[in-house]
């Protein structure tokens, strides 16, 4: 698993080595399409992109519902800015649909996906699929080296951590570490956000409870996390009757209904604004999951000089702003700190910096692994149906 460090959150990124300025021109592997070379499209002025973007008419893009990190107001700035119209593909907020609508483009042609933004597990299969064409958007030497592929078939932007939601109303102590919810005072109050069999959210909130625990070995500890770590873990916290067996929405932790859950900084903030800071946020001290949203461009994508004004508008500061607005950090949050570019009143909403520091982004096999072990084992291990 990757940790990232302060100085990984806070400096910038050294410049780009010459490999991974130089990519290769291929031709889509989909059974019909064209590609426009990305390294073309980088020379073009400004003015000409635009142009040809805004002959073809529209932007599609996928995965982008308004109230997830302030995907609303990111679009329609972009949209303010290039008077070039957005359409958004319903996909159910299903990252696999993504992909099933990329491979479906020859069929769909001027309805397929420009751009995808998408867990990084996605956006690596969708290269290995074929699915994408590299490009460089701005602030492309900021993006942490492990964040981006260095061929440029996919960056990320911005990321979210795992995060305790209470309701402070109910819960005048909240609780620091997951072993903390094996104390009394939190009996029948922590919930799930959705099935861990189904959700991926549920279980990768096992799975923090299972990163946490391999920390509390120390850092000597050679032991993994597993998923059964975190089962193992629930199990306890439904032994000592913590775990209810309903699922918590936002409407729920606002009810008292259920008082605790674990939900996405970004989803938890927005949470807290909704309800006049009644539902409140804090990062664990252990087991800080992290997980980041990729960018590419469709290989067959119907507008590619479109979708590469996408991106560069996403990693601008511009853009940025609009992200964190919605509390999505930025992969070079530190670099806008350093620069001032972030507004008092904005940072004054975010969660301490330094609660980041902590945070750990698991690598893709292993998550993978770790969460179809929960999956698999929710009914015997813990064994609550809901």
């Amino acid at each position: 698993m990757s940790h990232i460090s302060r100085r990984t959150l806070l400096r910038a990124i050294p410049a780009l080595g010459a490999a991974t300025l130089l990519l290769r021109r291929t031709t889509p592997t989909q059974a019909t399409g064209t590609r426009v070379p990305a390294m073309d499209i980088r020379v073009l002025p400004p003015t000409e992109t635009l142009k040809r973007a805004l002959d073809v008419g529209k932007l599609n893009v996928a995965l982008m519902p308004d109230e997830w990190a302030n995907y609303g107001g990111l679009i329609e700035a972009f949209t303010q800015k290039y008077a070039l119209p957005v359409n958004r593909i319903d996909v159910k907020g299903n990252a696999n649909a993504v992909l099933t609508a990329l491979r479906a483009s020859p069929k769909t042609k001027t309805d397929a996906p420009d751009v995808i933004d998408v867990p990084l597990a996605n956006g690596i299969q969708a290269k290995l699929d074929g699915l994408l064409s590299p490009y460089l958007p701005a602030s492309w030497a900021k993006i942490p080296a492990f964040l981006k592929d260095r061929q440029g078939y996919w960056a990320g932007s911005h990321f979210g951590v795992l995060t305790f939601e209470f309701n402070s109303e109910m819960v005048s102590n909240p609780p620091r570490n997951w072993s903390d919810l094996l104390k009394p005072e939190y009996k029948g109050r922590f919930a799930l956000a959705g099935d861990p069999r189904k959700l991926p959210l549920a279980a990768n909130t096992i799975y923090s409870a299972a990163l946490a625990a391999n920390e509390s070995r120390g850092r000597r500890a050679r032991r993994i996390a597993t998923g059964g770590d975190g089962l193992n873990f629930f199990n306890q916290l439904q032994q000592a009757g913590t775990l209810l067996p309903t699922f918590a929405t936002p409407a729920t932790v606002d009810s008292g209904k259920t008082p605790i859950t674990f939900r996405w900084d970004y989803q938890a903030l927005h949470d807290r604004d909704q309800t006049a800071n009644k539902i409140r946020a804090v990062i664990p001290e252990r087991g800080v999951l992290a997980r980041f949203f990729v960018q590419g461009i469709n290989a067959l994508s119907p507008n590619p000089y479109g979708a590469r004004l996408w991106l560069d508008f996403l990693h601008s500061d511009e853009g940025q702003l609009q992200l964190l607005k919605g509390y999505a950090r930025s992969t070079w949050f530190g670099d806008l700190v350093r620069r001032g570019v972030i507004p008092r009143e904005q940072m004054e909403k975010l969660l301490p910096a330094q609660d980041y520091v902590r945070m750990t982004f698991p690598g893709v096999k292993q998550a993978a692994a770790a969460l179809k072990t929960i999956a698999e084992g929710w009914n015997s291990v813990v064994g609550l149906n809901f």
